[in-house]
């Protein structure tokens, strides 16, 4: 009886070694190192969501008959306005194809209230929310300062071609404030 309780759990312990205990995740599209850089009127455009949309959606669709984890194409931006693309996983690029790019700030993704200045004390930054009548808590969010354009794939003029083989290193431009000017540039990585 004493060796069936103790042969059990190891035969268990066999079968999910044998069976990679769930780390198969289905089908994965091979992806690519991407990466780039937003800017707008020559400076970083900080903290905004980037957002790779296929031009063909069922480019991005699993084989018949396989199924695969979802295919987020999304990262963010760092303060120098660099990005580097993910799909599954944190920086592990995307796959190779024609994507519409998108940017959001993420204050407008997320609805969020704008960031409390750090160089002034909480006890001079004015009255405590809790102090504050519903009405005055409300503060608008801040508005970006590009075209909304930029944000919408259906609209955005900011395209990318990842290649499996190529420079996939994309400078977006947001220099416009109305759609029709607005352009998207793709440069060479520098050698190194």
């Amino acid at each position: 009886m004493l060796r069936r309780l103790i042969l059990a759990p190891a035969a268990i312990a066999v079968a999910l070694a044998a069976t990679g205990c769930g780390d198969d995740l289905g089908y994965r599209f091979p992806v690519h190192p991407a990466s780039g850089r937003v800017s707008w009127k020559g400076g970083p455009v900080k903290g905004a969501l980037v957002r790779f949309h296929p031009v063909d959606p069922r480019a991005l669709q699993p084989p018949k008959g396989q199924e695969g984890p979802p295919v987020s194409l999304t990262t963010e931006t760092g303060d120098d306005g660099t990005f580097v693309m993910s799909t599954y996983f944190a920086d592990d690029g995307v796959p190779a194809g024609d994507y519409v790019v998108t940017v959001t700030p993420l204050r407008e993704a997320a609805g969020a209230a704008p960031e409390a200045d750090p160089a002034v004390a909480p006890e001079d930054a004015g009255p405590h929310p809790d102090d504050l009548s519903p009405a005055q808590r409300r503060k608008p969010a801040a508005k970006p300062t590009f075209s909304k354009a930029y944000r919408d794939p259906s609209a955005s003029p900011l395209r990318a071609t990842v290649g499996p083989d190529g420079d996939n290193d994309f400078t977006f431009e947001l220099d416009a404030a109305e759609t029709k000017t607005a352009r998207a540039s793709a440069t060479p990585r520098p050698a190194g």
